[in-house]
């Protein structure tokens, strides 16, 4: 006996021909939607490593500024350390020569004045005038109690005030320095009577 089935494939085949339809439907509604999940993932992936990536460019750059300011401040330290010494350098000079000039200064007899003055560290070079060599060996052994002075030259020089005075005159030259012990114990209360020193040549 033959069955046909024809008919009946026919009338089934609308139905398989819906089905599919609604599964490929379905199959590209969850591709799409599938994508949309893996796109917003990926954008909030991509959006979290551009925030990272922003936060350590600033700690970077944060950095790098710290740096610049560590040495900024380095090299001003060094300028300061540099300024220190030598301010401290030009404070011993200065300390070493008032301490030499407030012990010849008042000391200074009459008849006896000074023409230049020359520093080297703790000694002083002093040239000048006096009436007679006595007066200047006097001062000298004043200033040996206190400093070392010595006597480089003295000599006669002729030496005229006003048109027609002259007279004869000793040229000295004379180098104090500390002594070993007021080096580091300088005493400047002497410095006060700087003022009071005696005219000269009277």
């Amino acid at each position: 006996m033959l069955i046909n089935l024809l008919p009946h494939r026919t009338e089934a085949q609308p139905h398989q021909r819906a089905r599919c339809l609604q599964e490929l439907g379905v199959g590209v509604l969850a591709g799409l939607l599938l994508g949309g999940l893996v796109w917003v993932w990926q954008t909030h992936q991509a959006s979290e490593v551009a925030s990272s990536n922003a936060a350590l460019q600033a700690r970077i750059n944060e950095a790098a500024g710290l740096e610049a300011q560590l040495a900024a401040l380095h090299r001003q330290g060094t300028q300061v350390h540099t300024q220190l010494q030598v301010m401290q350098a030009l404070q011993d000079r200065r300390s070493g020569a008032a301490h030499v000039a407030g012990l010849w200064v008042p000391e200074l007899p009459v008849g006896v004045v000074m023409q230049s003055l020359r520093q080297e560290g703790d000694k002083v070079w002093l040239q000048g005038l006096a009436i007679d060599p006595q007066r200047v060996s006097d001062w000298l052994q004043q200033l040996n109690a206190h400093t070392h002075a010595e006597l480089l030259e003295i000599k006669a020089a002729p030496w005229r005030w006003g048109r027609h005075a002259s007279a004869t005159v000793s040229r000295f030259s004379v180098r104090l320095s500390p002594l070993p012990n007021t080096r580091d114990t300088r005493d400047t209360s002497n410095t006060s009577n700087i003022s009071k020193a005696p005219n000269p040549l009277k």
